[in-house]
């Protein structure tokens, strides 16, 4: 509506108006990915992401893919987002569609296991013919309408994002002699900027290991990983997960192990810093002080040495008469 032009959101004439809380909320999210300024205003990335007719969230992961050079592979992942899970796991039948599914699990990542599906069906694609291919299907429990649902998303996108000048790479040749692990482990590999650019979109659905398989998350949620997960059973330090499902309890659903250091390029608009300790370093001769960095509550650097000057010019001024100069802290080879 913003990208529109259609005025005051608050104020537009609903057949059925949604709640003020759930306009507050779109904002908050819209917020959250760069979307909107402070004061509402729609960024020039809000207008990018406004021509993509997908949830926001997904939007802000390709055009982010695009930007670290992994726009494809983001692609693939985000396509299969935007439809129900191809993936069948029929209620008599779950352990024989797990055990099927196995064949493309990676033990850090249900995104890349997503990957590793979609490789797999375009070499069935390749070798089957139709009849064959919805036989492949039916005995690897992937559900047939919704994986031409996927395939028709991903060709869909793709053409949007051909209309704003930005093109989706051509698959990478299949190496005949390549097998299927080799090509997951090389795909393991280059996945950390895939991961990036999925984080873009996922900020406030992080989590740090706490206890006993428990995360603390955003705004001080406790989750587990659901254990439908590749991951359920290795709770790795640091997560990212696409959707938060409540049933006996919060659950984060296909989720990533993320290195920490990804998550504050990308949130410098959201994150709060502290400072603490502020104290003259003779060895760098400089006010320093510790810095806590956190996102929506969620410490993500607890403990970092930085240079106060910047942060607090007269408080590091004081600091530096009284210890460098009065106490003498301060060496130098000037003839004075």
């Amino acid at each position: 509506m913003l990208g529109l032009k259609l005025g005051n959101i608050e104020a537009f004439p609903f057949v059925d108006p949604p709640d003020s809380r759930f306009i507050k909320d779109g904002f908050r999210l819209l917020f959250e990915l760069g979307a909107v300024d402070e004061q509402q205003h729609l960024s020039p990335l809000g207008r990018k992401l406004a021509r993509l007719p997908i949830d926001p969230r997904l939007a802000r992961m390709v055009l982010a893919g695009a930007e670290v050079g992994s726009l494809r592979d983001v692609l693939i992942v985000v396509s299969a987002l935007a439809i129900q899970d191809p993936r069948d796991r029929p209620a008599d039948k779950r352990q024989a569609a797990d055990q099927a599914h196995q064949r493309w699990h990676d033990p850090d990542s249900d995104f890349v296991a997503l990957l590793n599906l979609w490789h797999g069906i375009e070499n069935a694609r390749e070798a089957l013919s139709g009849n064959q291919l919805r036989r492949w299907c039916r005995e690897h429990y992937i559900n047939y309408l919704r994986m031409r649902e996927w395939h028709d998303t991903f060709r869909q996108l793709r053409q949007l994002l051909r209309d704003m000048d930005i093109e989706v790479p051509a698959p990478t040749p299949r190496d005949e002699d390549e097998s299927e692990e080799q090509a997951r482990q090389a795909r393991r590999k280059t996945s950390g900027k895939v991961h990036q650019a999925l984080l873009s979109g996922l900020l406030s659905n992080l989590g740090t290991l706490i206890e006993n398989r428990e995360y603390l998350g955003a705004r001080n949620r406790k989750f587990m990983i659901h254990p439908g997960s590749g991951l359920a059973k290795k709770s790795p330090k640091w997560i990212m997960a696409f959707e938060m499902v409540e049933t006996s309890r919060l659950f984060a659903r296909t989720v990533a192990k993320i290195d920490p250091q990804w998550i504050e390029p990308q949130a410098q608009h959201l994150v709060k810093r502290s400072y603490s300790e502020p104290h003259w370093e003779m060895k760098r001769a400089q006010v320093v002080a510790f810095e806590q960095v956190t996102l929506f509550g969620l410490p993500i650097v607890a403990r970092r040495k930085v240079h106060y000057g910047p942060i607090a010019p007269q408080e590091s001024r004081d600091l530096f008469i009284r210890r460098a100069l009065v106490e003498g802290e301060f060496q130098t080879k000037g003839a004075f």
